[in-house]
């Protein structure tokens, strides 16, 4: 479903790209100077959350609110990843639960959440007052969201609900919507099936953040195209499409109809499978030198030396300073290149108009983005014969 014209004309490609940047818990100092280098931050539910009573978060004088309030006291946008898909999978056991029953979300509905609980218009009402309300001061409103596998799936139902409950409440507010479905739900075309589902119940040209579980470049070519087929599809219906945590599929997501692109962590830089619940890591692991241009992660000496030898292309930034000697903060600095360097990229591949960029992913020395170009050409095909 994906149209190849000689110039970009999509309604998505009018403005310039967006590339947001979800943060872990300890990054403040990422958000307080992030500013230039990115259209903002994703920050988790969990993590704008007060700390327990009693635990060492608290004693240390945490508030649990430092990483929004970096962000409103910088002037840098931010978005809430309200993680209530993870809320069908909360036990009310706080040994399992860990920070996500903490949230003021968990806290608004009874645990363990069913799909039948939040049919009943109370208790979904209660629930989506509590999401505005977490999300006042942030750049995009997003009703409760939760995960789904099929179009006779309870929860695609609730999450329907809950956009309509939530712009019934808040008439006057450009509502979004988050979608966040398994592999699965994308390969047996229960995502694409959707779209229109959405499409019906949001304003025509509300954004719409995208969200598949295991997703990734190193998939193969029909699931990479059936990805661009949903993005397209968005469109098609009057929507802008946000991917969220895509990798190295980023760049041609959002060059080509997206609006830009969500990316991930250090450590998550793709989704997990919605439905298995896991306490993530919180060791920090060790942040490469990306080249988005090429889809590489370099070690910076690496990167140093292939810089000198001009196998890689400067980055845009000219003040970036990710490979200078001597760096006081190699993982903060990094980060930030991997930021701009990705918005930068998308500017760059919109520049040059769809077929020429296409034409370039189809030719490129890395087997890889070869692949993600035929798969362009493979969603276009498919539109054609539709």
């Amino acid at each position: 479903m994906l149209r190849l014209p000689a110039d970009f004309t999509s309604p998505v490609l009018e403005h310039a790209p967006q590339s947001w940047t979800r943060v872990e818990s300890v990054e403040v100092g990422f958000v307080e100077v992030c500013g230039p280098h990115t259209t903002g931050v994703v920050i988790r539910e969990r993590f704008d959350t007060a700390p327990s009573p009693d635990s060492d978060a608290q004693r240390s004088g945490r508030t649990g609110s430092e990483l929004k309030d970096a962000a409103i006291a910088n002037e840098v946008p931010f978005i809430k990843d309200l993680e209530t898909d993870r809320l069908p999978l909360l036990t009310g056991e706080p040994e399992h639960d860990g920070r996500y029953a903490e949230t003021a979300l968990a806290r608004a509905v009874s645990l363990p959440l069913t799909a039948d609980m939040l049919e009943d218009n109370q208790r979904r009402e209660r629930l989506v007052r509590e999401a505005i309300r977490v999300q006042v001061n942030a750049a995009k409103t997003f009703p409760p969201y939760f995960a789904f596998k099929s179009l006779d799936d309870q929860w695609l139902t609730v999450n329907l609900l809950c956009i309509d409950t939530a712009r019934l409440l808040a008439p006057l507010t450009a509502m979004s919507a988050w979608i966040s479905v398994p592999l699965s739900a994308l390969r047996d075309g229960t995502l694409l099936t959707a779209i229109p589902l959405y499409a019906r119940r949001l304003a025509r040209g509300a954004e719409i953040v995208i969200t598949v579980g295991e997703f990734n470049h190193k998939l193969g070519l029909d699931d990479i195209a059936a990805y661009f087929d949903v993005l397209a599809a968005c469109v098609d219906h009057g929507l802008r499409p946000l991917p969220d945590r895509i990798d190295e599929l980023s760049v041609p997501a959002a060059a080509l109809f997206a609006v830009g692109s969500i990316l991930g962590t250090s450590r998550y830089r793709t989704a997990g499978d919605p439905y298995v619940f896991k306490t993530e890591k919180r060791r920090t692991p060790l942040v490469k030198y990306h080249v988005a241009r090429q889809g590489l992660k370099l070690r910076v000496v690496l990167a140093r030396k292939r810089r000198g030898r001009k196998s890689i292309p400067p980055c845009a930034d000219r003040d970036c300073a990710a490979l200078k000697p001597g760096n006081a903060n190699p993982h903060r600095t990094l980060r930030l290149h991997n930021a701009h360097d990705v918005r930068n990229e998308i500017a760059r591949a919109r520049a040059l108009g769809a077929r020429a960029y296409v034409n370039g992913l189809q030719n490129n020395r890395y087997a890889f983005l070869r692949k993600i170009g035929q798969a362009i050409v493979v969603a276009n095909a498919r539109r054609e014969a539709a």
